[in-house]
């Protein structure tokens, strides 16, 4: 073998250590979208609620999006509850809407200001009813995770699904039915305003709430006597 076969081998060899460190390292830093169930067992008929969290493996992060998908022929969704999440303020709160998404899809998008790190980052729950016996799948997916660095840098994601037989033998359970919230949400203030540049210059109000129990699913406006309405 000649010397220039060896120095190339060497190269290469040293290229390829290279290319696995980086990959070691991309993979180490990932973040990661999991799911927590309290009953892994679930029977036709069963509510029962699915957490969605994240791990951010030592990083800050300030800004979450994507979708959750499931089987709708085999589960229904009942109920999302976001109170006590990580993302404080919501661009998109979870929702999963027929007009605007495929049966099937939550999809979210929210922010953390100041930034997140930790292991099991609450961001909300998803409580199903089991319709048919089968195997289920429900997983993150069109997902970003953006690190609190200033410029708003996407992280790699790690995606863990949560996969689990629906029987008929299991007896069904009701995990919604158990829970109450008996907390009001927190207080809040409001901006009256006009800008001529916005709602066609008429007068606006403008307000930002949050709930640390279930979340908050709506409020309600009223200007004058007019009948109240939801407030978007």
């Amino acid at each position: 073998m000649t010397k220039f076969s060896k120095t190339k081998k060497i190269i290469l060899l040293s290229f390829f250590v290279l290319i696995l460190a980086f990959g070691i390292g991309d993979i180490a830093s990932a973040a990661e979208l999991f799911f927590g169930v309290q009953n892994p067992s679930v029977g036709v008929g069963s509510i029962f609620e699915a957490g969605v969290f994240v791990r951010t493996e030592g990083q800050i992060v300030n800004a979450i999006e994507g979708r959750i998908t499931f089987p709708s022929d085999l589960l229904q969704l009942k109920e999302i509850r976001e109170g006590n999440s990580v993302l404080s303020l919501w661009i998109q709160r979870p929702e999963a809407d027929g007009h605007t998404q495929e049966p099937g899809e939550v999809f979210f998008s929210g922010l953390v200001p100041g930034g997140f790190t930790g292991e099991d980052g609450y961001l909300f729950s998803l409580f199903f009813e089991a319709v048919l016996p089968g195997e289920a799948r429900i997983a993150p997916d069109s997902e970003q995770i953006l690190l609190a660095d200033g410029k708003g840098s996407k992280t790699v994601v790690k995606r863990s699904p949560l996969v689990f037989d629906i029987t008929r033998e299991t007896k069904a359970v009701n995990e919604l039915a158990s829970l109450e919230d008996s907390i009001p949400p927190e207080p809040f203030s409001l901006t009256i305003g006009r800008d001529p540049s916005i709602f066609g210059g008429k007068w606006f109000v403008a307000f930002a709430a949050q709930d640390k129990g279930f979340g908050v699913s709506y409020y309600e406006v009223r200007e004058g006597e007019k009948a109240w309405k939801r407030a978007e």
